[in-house]
């Protein structure tokens, strides 16, 4: 990054005011006293300026600014010194550091608001340089852990998944319907295990029958064991009494004989008792054996039921050591594993039973990821205020010259206007000093830090968008493992849409953007205390964003429009409105790749084309001068190969050229009268600042040049974005037809 400004431009405006100052400040002497004094501290502000020390600068111009008697010219200049410095400083925090000490000095004097004193370069260490970084640096980083915390977050979604899928083959089902069998088979229904004109019993309906069946037999067999009792006494008398009849005569034997009758008639009628308890007992028996087998079968079904039950429980428990391993990496993918780089082990698949396992290489921890998120988030949130803060101050010194430029252009005037003014030797220096100071080179540097708050709010949109997304990504992996997020996760990832909305505020603020005099200047002010609110939440901080950026490029192309509509008349006139083209182009475009980047196709196509429109109002006045070497994809003008020539193929965005006899590649460089865009940088850049003619493309995401300033010689640094011509430099004219373009 190179300030535009010469040592010998801001001499030369300075002096080109001193023959009026009599007429106007009275006194030139003091006059030229306060300018003398005055122009210590610009040449310092130059010298800082010239070598990439910007904040140098601002202290050097804040000592000049203290000057309040100095010529007008000079306070235009000093003040225009100090919007320069204030988009240089804003310039480097934006873009970071180079890789010298001396640049990292100057980055640091930036970021700590105090230049560095002194001719030694502070002995930085590796941490300390590394520390020292800028917002497209951080970007950078952030977009690298949002990144890893995606990948992070889609294992654990993977992760859940397979989780889910082993959950899904715990064998409810079928330990249900085995237990319901079982508990059929034991229980079964009014004792009936398969009810129906046949039912089978169940086993405690088997149980209540053997206890029955045992109980009757039981029964019956005491009768049993008591008749034979009773038949043996009785034939133990009948066997007594006979022996007693036969060895006794007469009545006393027959007595003893009637006797042993009786009793052999009672073992004989016990008998009988007997024979028919024995035939009560014998289908009982039959009935208990046939029970009992059935009790048996029913044992033998329930225990393959249990062993049933048995493999689908150990089956079960192999998965269930699957989600337990699941759950272990889900865990370790979200806290850690305690600094262990230790793989973490993880199921492969999700069929039952058991399975091999895999061993995955664990990432760095979602947690880990999210606090080095929240550091960077912070500490870009810092740097962006910063640079808020920096174009804000250039803005004001932008208004500060033009109020100044305003008043000076008065006197000026009327000086002009006297009745003496003809015959006055100074008018003609008077006319160029009104054309010099003319509105539009303030209006156009104002523009300038409009677009550089649009880049600055496109980038953070984009940030926020991958942010919010990425959290939405986490919150429902973290959802689905059934896991609250973590105080840094929630810190670093807040769930989107849990807070304030600002739909109806920002429907205002839209409102306003098509009226015919939008209060940019309320709506911006407003918009910041509300994207600095902390209630926002991310999703609406995400729209409030947004709008600050449609905000900004409406204000810059506004301020575009009346810088071309206050251009004046004459040379100076025709060059200052080719610079306000070339700064609308820029513009068009910048918004129209924001459209694009939040899915309006529609408005973003209706930009570019207005941008191309701009483009060829450039080319048509013969100022390709002001164009850029390379034109990005949309804006690069289309190949037009000489007639029957045959062209090379060219690359996206390129200009192909007509081809030597014989060749492939191309025979010359493209000239000024076809211009040559090389490849498009990978990401084209939001800013609407005009690119600086004859200057190299800048890298992906770097800063463009911007309208009105003067151009490098080829080969040498470009100019900063955002700035402006001085009064009393202009812009180079265009490049005559035919003669080379600047290489690359």
């Amino acid at each position: 990054m190179r300030a535009p400004w010469k040592r010998a431009a801001a001499i030369a405006l300075a002096t080109c005011g001193f023959s009026a100052l009599p007429f106007i400040n009275g006194c030139k002497t003091d006059v030229e006293a306060a300018d003398a004094k005055v122009a210590v501290e610009t040449d310092k502000a130059v010298d800082a300026l010239q070598t990439d020390h910007p904040q140098a600068a601002r202290e050097a111009i804040e000592t000049a600014a203290a000057s309040k008697s100095a010529s007008p010219d000079v306070q235009i200049q000093t003040s225009l010194l100090a919007a320069q410095a204030d988009l240089d400083a804003a310039g480097l925090l934006m873009s970071g550091p180079g890789p010298s000490d001396i640049s990292a000095a100057a980055f640091k004097a930036v970021v700590d608001g105090k230049a560095q004193t002194g001719t030694d370069v502070p002995n930085l260490t590796p941490q300390d340089r590394a520390a020292l970084r800028g917002i497209e640096q951080r970007q950078n980083r952030v977009e690298q852990l949002l990144s890893q915390i995606a990948s992070v977050a889609g294992q654990m979604a993977l992760n859940n998944i397979n989780v889910a899928g082993f959950k899904a083959l715990e064998p409810t089902k079928a330990r249900e319907a085995l237990r319901q069998a079982a508990n059929d088979a034991q229980k079964g229904n009014n004792g009936a295990w398969v009810a129906g004109t046949a039912p089978i019993p169940s086993l405690e309906g088997l149980k209540a029958r053997e206890q029955d069946l045992q109980k009757q037999i039981g029964d019956l067999t005491a009768q049993r064991d008591d008749l034979n009792a009773k038949r043996g006494q009785a034939l133990q008398q009948a066997a007594k009494f006979g022996q007693q009849a036969d060895s006794t005569t007469g009545s006393e034997s027959v007595g003893f004989f009637t006797q042993g009758a009786n009793q052999r008639k009672e073992a004989a009628d016990d008998e009988v008792k007997i024979a028919q308890l024995e035939a009560q007992l014998a289908p009982l028996q039959q009935d208990l054996q046939l029970v009992q087998l059935q009790q048996k079968t029913i044992g033998d079904v329930l225990a393959t039921y249990a062993d049933q039950t048995q493999q689908i429980e150990s089956g079960w428990k192999n998965v269930q050591q699957r989600i337990d391993q699941a759950s272990a990496l889900t865990k370790t993918l979200l806290e850690g594993n305690g600094g262990s780089s230790a793989a973490a082990t993880a199921p492969t698949d999700a069929a039952g039973g058991a399975t091999a396992a895999s061993t995955v290489a664990t990432p760095r921890s979602l947690s880990a990821l999210a606090t080095e998120l929240d550091n960077e988030t912070k500490e870009l949130q810092a740097l962006r205020g910063k640079v808020v803060a920096l174009l804000n101050s250039a803005s004001k010194h932008f208004e500060d010259a033009a109020t100044t430029a305003a008043t000076l252009t008065k006197n000026l005037n009327t000086l002009v206007a006297s009745p003496d003014a003809a015959k006055v030797p100074d008018r003609r220096a008077w006319q160029e000093r009104i054309s010099l100071n003319s509105p539009a080179v303030f209006k156009l540097g104002q523009a300038a830090v409009q677009n550089r708050f649009a880049r600055l709010y496109t980038d953070a949109y984009a940030e926020l968008a991958r942010r919010n997304q990425v959290g939405t990504l986490v919150a429902d992996a973290l959802k689905g493992a059934g896991i609250a997020a973590p105080q840094s996760v929630a810190a670093a990832l807040p769930a989107p849409g849990t807070a304030v909305s600002v739909d109806a505020q920002l429907k205002q603020y839209q409102g306003d953007l098509k009226s015919d005099s939008p209060p940019f200047q309320k709506d911006a002010s407003e918009l910041n205390d509300l994207a600095n609110a902390q209630q926002t939440s991310p999703a609406a901080l995400q729209a409030v964003v947004a709008t600050q950026a449609d905000v900004a490029y409406h204000w810059a192309a506004s301020l575009i429009n009346d810088a071309s509509n206050t251009a004046g008349s004459g040379e100076f006139a025709t060059q200052l409105a080719n610079v306000c083209h070339a700064a609308l182009m820029t513009t068009n475009y910048g918004q129209a790749q924001f459209y694009l980047l939040q899915g309006k196709q529609q408005e973003g196509a209706a930009l570019m084309k207005a941008a191309t429109d701009e483009r060829d109002k450039l080319a048509e006045a013969n100022a390709q001068g002001l164009l850029p070497a390379v034109l990005p994809v949309g804006l690069a003008f289309e190949a037009k190969p000489a007639p029957g020539a045959t062209t090379a193929p060219a690359g996206p965005g390129t200009i192909g050229t007509p081809a030597a006899p014989g060749t492939s590649a191309p025979a010359t460089q493209p000239t000024e009268a076809t211009p040559a865009p090389a490849a498009p940088p990978a990401r084209a850049p939001a800013d609407g600042t005009a690119p600086t003619p004859g200057t190299t493309p800048a890298t992906p995401g770097t800063t463009p040049p911007t309208p009105g300033t003067t151009p490098p010689t080829p080969g040498t640094t470009p100019p900063a974005e955002g700035t402006t011509p001085a009064p009393g430099t202009t812009p180079p004219p265009a490049p005559a037809p035919g003669t080379p373009a600047p290489a690359k």
